[in-house]
């Protein structure tokens, strides 16, 4: 019989507690081992608190994560994407992320002891579902002009002291930074590094995402739009900050969209996004925009080709726009930074907007009609605008056309209720579709129905198609198919109404968002939706129309058909 041992490698190590005081503990060291383990007995004895403090709202898709348990089974890259949803969680002072996901809620990275001052609460409300009911509620409500803070005022200020132009007329502009965050910014590129990694495992197992992915990154550079920075000049120390693709193979515009995340935190917990100013807000709502378009005998619609990066961002603050890139998985990883107003980032709508009412200004003197329609009939990136003649109409376009272009925009996807309006213009710039979709640029109601037929100049609210096994049985079902009807100038509002009632009286009656409803709940829901499924869609024709009031006298007996 052997008597020998196998001696493994131990140290003893000083270990802090949370009162500061240092305690000698024996350490094993396992370079086997993927988990760094403490018993129970040092945790009592340190005073470690080994509850997490999850958000309320958070369902987790694990409760017992923190367990150690088998795993019986592995969803690989071919499914993760489908698994994974909207939705991220950052923990404050925490290198933990909760993810959304179809499950729901997961957790991962590197865990630290939470002091006792911890501001997790502050951070959980901020994300609650009723804050986001409440803004639910103000997106429809009539806004009056507020006095700009002093942090907006002083992102006005920036921008009209820091913007110039170059040689061609385009614009550069600065990053409306706050310079107590900015110096807040630790290191990025360690997350985006293994970010990316991911997403060319992800690229490798979709030939034709990898090849549309691929496009947009060569199309990039060879606009000139991003430049390759030297291994030296990426090691500096000036603040930089590197973002993520995010690559959503959804648009119904181009074949592949893809945003870049300026709100991953850097390893002091700090993004970009969280570095940049509060911006006014300076363009119109939707509805206004859409009610003036609709005010005209001749409509025109247009939108601004790859607006954002059309505006050049100043070269100081280029290296906080840096991408990591390779053309094969087994060349080195490549630097670049983006030379121009960045998607992902969260000023970039207002440098945008405001270009475009700067570029109003400067035209004002030479192309008063276009100056016009240039300060008050864009939404995000789209023109809607009206005319009363067919004169004006050429007119109009030609001016839209060479203001823009004079600072670097060009202007496409042409269309109007009368081609004759286009009869000078080129057939390239024309959209050929004849129903328009008026807010699919919209973060919060791209997918909610709101068109126009170009053909029959008319507007058209397309009903949401509710699958037939989606049960409304709890509130927060409720609030989502709510949340799908939207009517931005109010022609359907005594249809969607009944909707808002419904969901008010759940309120009053403080059902919990997972609670289940009562029978009689359920089927009064399910009726509104079984009438609303029926209509189909609402039309509406424009104003000028002589048999209008025939129109919405129709328009009037179907809703009266929804409505109870």
């Amino acid at each position: 019989m052997d008597n020998s041992v196998v001696l493994l490698q131990t140290v003893l190590v000083q270990v802090e507690d949370n009162h500061g005081r240092c305690h000698l503990v024996r350490a094993l060291l396992d370079s086997e081992a993927q988990l760094n383990i403490v018993t129970e007995r040092l945790t009592q004895q340190l005073g470690v608190a080994k509850r997490w403090q999850i958000p309320r709202q958070v369902q987790l898709a694990d409760p017992s994560f923190h367990s150690l348990g088998p795993i019986d089974l592995i969803i690989g890259a071919e499914l993760y994407y489908e698994v994974v949803k909207e939705g991220l969680i950052k923990l404050s002072h925490e290198r933990v992320t909760l993810q959304n996901t179809a499950f729901g809620w997961v957790i991962a990275g590197r865990v630290n002891v939470p002091s006792p001052s911890s501001s997790i609460v502050g951070h959980v409300c901020s994300n609650s579902i009723e804050e986001q009911l409440s803004k639910f509620w103000e997106l429809e409500s009539c806004r009056a002009t507020s006095t700009l803070s002093v942090e907006k005022s002083n992102c006005e200020k920036q921008f009209a002291a820091t913007t110039t132009r170059d040689t061609d007329g385009r614009f550069i502009v600065q990053l409306p930074k706050r310079e107590e965050k900015l110096a807040l910014l630790g290191d990025s590129k360690g997350i985006a590094t293994r970010r990316f990694l991911a997403l060319e495992r992800r690229l490798s197992s979709n030939a034709s995402l990898k090849t549309a992915y691929t496009q947009f990154i060569e199309e990039y550079a060879e606009l000139q739009h991003m430049t390759e920075v030297a291994e030296s000049d990426a090691t500096t120390s000036s603040p930089s900050y590197y973002l993520h693709c995010i690559v959503r193979p959804d648009s119904t515009i181009t074949k592949l969209r893809v945003v870049f995340d300026a709100s991953c935190a850097t390893d002091t917990g700090t993004s970009l996004n969280d570095a940049l100013m509060i911006r006014p807000t300076i363009q119109d709502d939707l509805m206004s925009i859409l009610l003036w378009f609709r005010m005209s005998k001749f409509a025109l619609v247009a939108d601004i080709e790859k607006m954002y990066r059309q505006i050049n961002i100043a070269a100081i603050d280029r290296p906080l726009q840096r991408i990591l890139w390779r053309n094969s998985p087994i060349g080195p990883i490549r630097t670049f930074q983006l030379n121009t107003v960045t998607h992902g980032t969260s000023c970039a709508p207002y440098l945008a907007t405001k270009t475009l009412q700067v570029l109003s200004q400067v035209g004002a003197s030479t192309h008063r009609e276009a100056a016009t329609i240039l300060g008050r009939d864009f939404y995000m990136d789209d023109i809607l605008t009206g005319v009363n003649s067919i004169p004006e109409g050429q007119r109009v376009c030609q001016q839209l056309i060479d203001l823009l272009g004079s600072g670097g925009f060009c202007l496409r996807k042409w269309a109007t209720n009368n081609r004759q309006i286009f009869e000078h213009l080129s057939q390239h710039l024309q959209d050929e579709r004849t129903i328009l979709n008026l807010d699919a640029k919209s973060p919060i109601i791209k997918t909610l129905g709101l068109k126009w037929n170009v053909s029959t100049d008319a507007f058209v609210f397309n009903i949401p198609r509710w699958k037939a096994d989606n049960i409304i049985n709890i509130k927060r079902n409720a609030l989502s198919d709510v949340a799908k009807l939207f009517d931005p100038i109010r022609l359907v509002e005594p249809v969607i109404i009944q909707a808002k009632l419904f969901l008010q009286e759940l309120c009053r009656c403080q059902i919990a968002w997972d609670e289940p409803l009562t029978p009689a709940l359920q089927n009064r829901w399910l009726l509104f939706r079984e009438k609303l499924s029926e209509e189909n869609l609402f039309d509406y024709g424009a104003c000028d129309k002589t048999n209008t009031v025939d129109d919405m006298d129709g328009a009037v007996r179907r809703l009266r058909e929804v409505v109870p």
